[in-house]
């Protein structure tokens, strides 16, 4: 852990977010791939397939793919007109305290969420809990954290959408080095 200023860090959190054309095969459900980097940062020794499709050498993350399964992700699809990238996470259509609780399940972990209140002491609630999980050296999960640049003074990591002009734009801090992580919508992490 790296601590700047007010700061913390964790190094070796990997780099989370939608394909972009690298050797590693398509992960593009955010949570299953947040939470497999997450137990990968703690340790967790799951397995990667290596194979060859069409002349290019190609790397699947196995673990990304057992949480599909476990977690239901792997069965669903929204259906609606026009294409949404949301069409296959089902976060959006079932349960997702479920889907997170049969995610942690499978792997052996219980998780503590954290819900808005409506205090205005809500802000100060999630910077603590997550300041307190990452001086303790283990990653968060986080969601709907991206936005304005207040947000990057706060918390930094990888986001799923920090690739997007319309959201890196906005954000104060453009990480590049794939040792960074505390937080993101979701990102890397896992408490």
């Amino acid at each position: 852990m790296t601590e700047c200023e007010d700061r913390l860090a964790l190094r070796g959190v990997g780099r989370v977010g939608f394909y972009s054309g690298s050797d590693q095969t398509p992960e593009d459900i955010p949570f299953s791939s947040c939470l497999a980097a997450a137990l990968r940062f703690m340790g967790e020794d799951y397995s990667w397939t290596t194979f060859t499709e069409k002349g290019k050498t190609l790397h699947r993350d196995d673990l990304y793919i057992e949480l599909l399964g476990a977690s239901g992700m792997a069965f669903g699809l929204r259906w609606k007109d026009g294409w949404y990238q949301d069409a296959a996470d089902m976060m959006f259509v079932a349960d997702p305290t479920e889907i997170i609780r049969r995610s942690f399940a499978h792997v052996g972990y219980g998780f503590r969420g954290v819900d808005k209140s409506g205090s205005p002491d809500d802000e100060a609630r999630f910077v603590n809990g997550i300041r307190e999980f990452l001086k303790a050296g283990k990653p968060v999960l986080s969601f709907g954290v991206v936005g304005p640049p207040e947000c990057g003074e706060a918390l930094i990591g990888w986001s799923y959408f920090q690739d997007m002009p319309p959201l890196t734009a906005a954000s104060s801090m453009n990480l590049t080095e794939p040792t960074a992580g505390a937080t993101g919508s979701p990102t890397s992490g896992a408490s």
